[in-house]
Parts: C-alpha cells; sequence; structure tokens
C-alpha cells in the first residue's frame, strides 16, 4: 500500500470551516452553500428538533433494533425524493458514506478489483486495509467525478455493469457529489432494477448536514442482503433519520445553487486566470469547485500570499495506481463572497 494512501478525512484536521475568515478568504470549504437553497434549510431542521422536544413520540427515545438500517425509517422518503413508483425496502443506512465505504470494501476480491476513474483515497484505502476475499469482486466508481462527467449517461452505466457481471463483479458508485444535481439524475431508479449495482448517498454535500453523519446506499433485495453482511446495523441514529427523511422530502433543494453555480464558477476562472493560475481544471458540471495542477510555489506567491486559501485535494488515479493532489478552490457562491475574491486578487 502506499504511504501516501489514506483516508481523505485526515486531509481537513488543519481546517477549521466555521473559523472567521478575518483577512483571508478561505476557499477550502464550501461555506455558503446553504444560502442558496431552496428554502432556510436550517430553519426547516430547528423547527424538526423542536418538534422533537415537545411532542411524542421523540426519535432519540428511539432505539431502532426492528428498524437496524433505517429502512423503514427513511425508505419512503428515498421513495418520494427519487421519483421511486413503489417501494420495496432496498435502503441500507450508514453513519455517513464513510462508514458504509469500510464495510463494502469486504466485497472486495484483488483478482478482479477495478477503479474506474479518479475517486477520492477512501475506498482503496479502505480495500487495502480489509481482508477482501469475496467470490466476485468490486468495480468502483464516483459519479460525478470531480472532474469530467462520464457516466452521465445511465445507459453507459448499464453498460459497465453488463462488463463487470461478466468478471462476476459488482458495481459500487459512490454518488456523494450528487446533491448538486436534480434528483432525476441519480442512478437509484437502475440500481433498484438490477442486481448487480449498488448506490451510496450522503448528505454533506450542498446540503451542509456532515454532522448528520448519515448516508445510505440502495440495492437490489438479493444485493442487500451481501450488504447486510458486511455493514453493521445500527450505525445510524434516530434522531438523524428523522432529519434525513425531513430533508429528502423537500424535493429538489439545490436548483437555485446550481443556477448560481453557473454564474459564479466561469467567472472565478476568469479571476483566476488574470491573476496567473495555470493549470485550472474545472470540476464536473455542477460541482461547486476549480481545480489546479499548478506548481505549489505559484499559488502560494498568486493565491494565498494575496489572502486566498485553498486546500491539497487527494485523488487516487486509477492509470497510475497512485495517490495525486490537485488544489482545489471552492467557487464562492454568495455575491459578497466573489467580490471579496475579485478585490484580493487585484
Amino acid at each position: 500500500m502506499p504511504d501516501e494512501l489514506g483516508p481523505a478525512f485526515r486531509t481537513y484536521r488543519d481546517i477549521d470551516p466555521a473559523a472567521p475568515e478575518g483577512d483571508t478568504l478561505n476557499l477550502a470549504w464550501t461555506r455558503d452553500e446553504r444560502e442558496c437553497l431552496a428554502l432556510d434549510l436550517s430553519a426547516v431542521l430547528a423547527s424538526e428538533l423542536r418538534d422533537e422536544i415537545d411532542h411524542e413520540p421523540h426519535a432519540l427515545d428511539r432505539y431502532l433494533v426492528r428498524d437496524p438500517y433505517g429502512e423503514d425509517t427513511i425508505g419512503p422518503a428515498i421513495a418520494t425524493a427519487f421519483g421511486l413508483s413503489a417501494w420495496h425496502g432496498r435502503i441500507t443506512c450508514g453513519a455517513g458514506v464513510v462508514s458504509l465505504l469500510h464495510g463494502l470494501a469486504r466485497l472486495a476480491s484483488r483478482d478482479v478489483d477495478r477503479i474506474v476513474g479518479d475517486v477520492y483515497p477512501d475506498w482503496p484505502y479502505w480495500v487495502a486495509q480489509s481482508r477482501g476475499g469475496s467470490d466476485g469482486g468490486v468495480w468502483f466508481l464516483e459519479r460525478p467525478s470531480l472532474s469530467g462527467d462520464a457516466f452521465a449517461d445511465l445507459a453507459e452505466l448499464s453498460a459497465l455493469c453488463d462488463e463487470a457481471a461478466r468478471s462476476k463483479a459488482i458495481v459500487i458508485v459512490d454518488e456523494s457529489n450528487a446533491n448538486y444535481y436534480a434528483p432525476s439524475w441519480s442512478a437509484i431508479n437502475l440500481a433498484l432494477a438490477r442486481e448487480d449495482l449498488v448506490v451510496l448517498r450522503g448528505f454533506s454535500k450542498a446540503y451542509g448536514l456532515g454532522g448528520l453523519r448519515l448516508g445510505f446506499c440502495a440495492a437490489s433485495p438479493a444485493l442487500t442482503e451481501r450488504i447486510r453482511g458486511v455493514v453493521p446495523p445500527l450505525l445510524a441514529s434516530s434522531l438523524s433519520l428523522r432529519l434525513g427523511a425531513r430533508v429528502l422530502s423537500l424535493g429538489d433543494l439545490t436548483a437555485p445553487l446550481r443556477a448560481r453555480l453557473g454564474r459564479h464558477k466561469p467567472a472565478t476562472i476568469q479571476l483566476l486566470e488574470r491573476a496567473g493560475v495555470d493549470a485550472l481544471v474545472p470540476s464536473s458540471e455542477h460541482l461547486p469547485y476549480v481545480l489546479s495542477r499548478a506548481p505549489r510555489e505559484q499559488l502560494s506567491a498568486r493565491l494565498e500570499a494575496r489572502g486566498v486559501v485553498g486546500k491539497d485535494h487527494p485523488m487516487w488515479s486509477a492509470s497510475t495506481s497512485s495517490v495525486e493532489h490537485l488544489y482545489r478552490l471552492s467557487v464562492p457562491l454568495s455575491d459578497a463572497r466573489l467580490e471579496r475574491l475579485r478585490q484580493l486578487l487585484g
């Protein structure tokens, strides 16, 4: 296992998303997404928490031994959110997507495993840590990936599943970034129709609800039995499930965010180019990031010395089987923060 390979959360240990910016502009984190959503999500969740205190039954009093994977609690909300015509219970919840990846890594078998495209280091790290040894194997990809929009067409993803099936492998799709896209874009409908596809989603991206520690995966009934053989029960709290179900019931919250990003992302790229930042790599269409492969010295001189701070973003390169670091800047979504970037870059 390469020395630099590790879970991606370690790259955030020196970043405090709540810290005042002062004289700098912290673009290491997407700090202003919530104000671009279709409604005040903080107010909705505050109302839900007040209702939890004032009325029975209290989610905090519930120990979900009869619903250990959160399927009954959040399943109907998922069906509504993603336009599923019927609900048959094919959801497994965890404490964020990372806990699901940790468990699912045990399904891997190094003989037939494959990583499609560049991904966050979490999956290859957990696979390397696990003993694996399943009869088949796992093909893994992120959708959308950080850059490029491969497999945006579900027919293309279905063809990949067909190819994997010939190797007796399943396909795991990490849709953590898909909150930025419309629900109709998700591969969940495809997962429920196939015996070889798992789709993972969470609440951190776009919603800014990483603190819920809630993630879920959708799969066919037969594949769900295999998933629950490696993912522990009772990972998701009853309160997190209640709040997650409420968020999903609100529909497509990120449409205004996508519209804002359509204006601010090109403007951000233009400002960076004028400041002399080279090797820019725009992220996938609706992701609020701009990436750069420029030398670290250039980034320090032309950005950080002027008070604009990004982060080194690790990516596992499928082509080289090693970790590559890109410099990631989050697009300032509020008009005030975009203007601040314009001032700092002169």
